[in-house]
């Protein structure tokens, strides 16, 4: 299996080390002419000569093979936190050298809490030919973990040369949050009831509780949309289009920064849990709401509607993606910006820390 090593940052790679095979091998080279100096026989020179023939070859070999290098990375759509996630490394040789050993680091990153590794991997192909490489991440914290390679190192079969050759490969995994159970009291669900919008009136929407306008099936509408029982008054099928909500009950502001100082994973963590948790809670006791969050790396304001699981679990992908920041400012102010018109009659902001 590979080894994991916790950095600073993702250039600072644990490379395996040459120097010492260099030091021995000079050592060795010292030792074989000190041995023909010492000794007239044709031993140590046929040694000498034999040593100098392995190691050209193994120079040769290390500086030209791996030149034509390509690698995909396969994982799981989703992990447990704290349980590993078996992922494969499919690496091609298209050169017409073996590829002895290519050492190929990957960089996994954790936007929602800052941390960021490295895993040593190991590879060898045959001319033409691909190998495979099982490894495992594993991820105490919730979150996208980003897999990336930037770049693999060609090892010859002394341990004496590495070249770097350019190939790129990325992939994500989600580890979703654990959501813990909370009680909502049916008076609350009853005072967020879903229907409870003001529509657009020249607008329609996805809103399915309300009808925006009827008109006439064509062929590729929906047949769940279909208006039966005045298709059956009418005589010809009828198709219910839906409204545009311009006015809702909740919003949940779920704020993406940190105090300066404050980003810590754990924190991050809890944050996104405790978001989640209560987010269950609602739709389990039928209030649908809308959710918005700031993607710091974009600086885009997303607004999206919730009103089942399915959703909610689509939208807590990209909420794991989006990065955390330590930042000055809070989410309030871009969210007032593009907001414009609309209107909700209750406001949550989820935040950690002292931000906001």
């Amino acid at each position: 299996m590979p080894r994991r090593h916790d950095i600073a940052k993702p250039e600072q790679m644990q490379r395996q080390r040459i120097w010492p095979t260099r030091v021995g091998l000079g050592l060795w080279l010292a030792f074989c002419l000190a041995m023909c100096v010492l000794d007239a026989s044709w031993a140590p020179v046929a040694v000498l000569f034999a040593t100098l023939f392995v190691v050209i070859v193994s120079v040769l070999l290390g500086v030209f093979s791996g030149s034509r290098l390509s690698v995909t990375i396969e994982v799981p759509e989703c992990a447990r936190k704290a349980e590993p996630a078996l992922c494969k490394m499919t690496v091609r040789n298209n050169s017409a050298l073996p590829l002895w050993k290519a050492e190929l680091p990957v960089c996994v990153s954790n936007p929602l809490t800052g941390e960021r590794f490295t895993l040593s991997t190991f590879a060898s192909a045959l001319p033409h030919g691909t190998a495979d490489v099982g490894f495992e991440i594993e991820s105490p914290y919730c979150g996208c973990l980003n897999l990336s390679v930037d770049g693999a190192y060609a090892h010859d079969i002394s341990g004496i040369v590495r070249r770097r050759r350019d190939l790129r490969a990325s992939a994500s995994v989600v580890v979703h949050p654990l959501a813990a159970a909370l009680a909502t009291a049916q008076s609350g669900a009853r005072a967020h009831d879903i229907e409870s919008f003001t529509y657009a009136p020249n607008r329609k929407g996805d809103d399915p509780s309300e009808t925006f306008a009827v008109r006439e099936y064509e062929p590729g509408d929906s047949v769940r949309r279909i208006h039966w029982k005045l298709s059956t008054k009418l005589g010809t099928t009828m198709l219910r289009e839906s409204s545009f909500p311009i006015y809702s009950t909740l919003l949940l502001l779920l704020e993406t920064g940190f105090a300066r100082g404050e980003l810590d994973p754990a924190k991050a963590d809890a944050h996104m849990e405790a978001s989640v948790s209560l987010m269950l809670a609602l739709l389990e006791a039928g209030i649908a709401f809308e959710l918005a969050y700031l993607d710091r790396r974009s600086g885009h304001m997303g607004i999206e509607r919730i009103s089942d699981q399915g959703q909610l679990w689509d939208s807590v992908a990209s909420l794991l993606a989006a990065p955390r920041e330590e930042t000055d400012e809070s989410s309030v102010r871009p969210l007032l910006e593009v907001s414009g018109s609309t209107v909700w009659a209750r406001v949550a902001y989820i935040a950690c820390g002292s931000i906001g």
